[in-house]
C-alpha cells in the first residue's frame, strides 16, 4: 500500500520508482523521501 500526504505531488516515474523498492525490499515497512522543497501546503500559507 502507498498512503501520500494530502499535498502530495508525484510523478509517475517517481511512483514506479517506488513501487519497484518496495518489491525489492518486502521487508520494508516505511521509505520516506524527503522533501528537498516546499510542499504545495507550506508554498500558499
Amino acid at each position: 500500500m502507498i498512503v501520500l500526504a494530502i499535498d502530495s505531488i508525484i510523478s509517475s516515474n517517481c511512483l514506479s520508482t517506488l513501487v519497484r523498492l518496495m518489491q525489492a525490499n518486502p521487508t520494508a515497512s516505511i521509505i520516506i523521501q524527503i522533501a528537498t522543497a516546499p510542499t504545495y501546503m507550506a508554498r500558499i500559507q
